[in-house]
C-alpha cells in the first residue's frame, strides 16, 4: 500500500479509474487518449495523488490550491475528481490528502464541487464535511 504523487506512466490506469467512477462525467466518457491528455494537463498544474496497492490504483484525486491570504498562512484547497474503488481506499486517500494540506499552511479550508448524483457526496458528509 502506498499513497503518493502519480507518475505519468500511471495515467492510463488513472484514466480507467476515472472512467469507471465518473459514469456521467463528460470528460471521462471520452476516448482514453483524450482522458490521458486531460489528466496530463491537470497534473502539470496540480498534484495528482494516488492510493496504489499491488500495481492497482484504488483511489485518486487532484490537490488544487486555488487561493491564499497575503502571507500564505491560510490556503484554500479543492479535491478535484476524488474517486475510489472502495470507501476504505477513499478514506486512506482522504486522510493523506488532508495531512498534506495541513503541512502546507497554518490553517486551510477545503472546498469540494460535487454533483448531487456523485457517489462521493455521502462519503464526504460521513467524514464530517458540510454542504453549503
Amino acid at each position: 500500500m502506498e499513497i503518493r504523487i502519480a507518475e505519468e506512466k500511471e495515467y492510463v490506469l488513472i484514466a480507467a479509474l476515472f472512467r469507471k467512477f465518473f459514469t456521467v462525467h463528460n470528460v471521462f466518457q471520452r476516448e482514453v487518449r483524450e482522458i490521458i491528455e486531460y489528466i496530463t494537463n491537470e497534473a502539470n498544474k496540480h498534484e495528482l495523488l494516488i492510493y496504489i496497492e499491488e500495481d492497482q490504483i484504488l483511489a485518486a484525486t487532484f490537490l488544487v490550491n486555488f487561493g491564499r491570504n497575503l502571507d500564505g498562512s491560510h490556503k484554500l484547497w479543492k479535491f478535484r475528481h476524488f474517486s475510489y474503488l472502495s470507501e476504505e481506499a477513499g478514506l486512506m486517500l482522504l486522510n493523506e490528502a488532508e495531512n498534506m494540506i495541513q503541512n502546507e499552511s497554518n490553517t486551510s479550508k477545503v472546498e469540494l464541487t460535487i454533483a448531487e448524483n456523485e457517489m462521493t457526496l455521502g462519503f464526504f458528509k460521513k467524514e464530517g464535511y458540510n454542504e453549503e
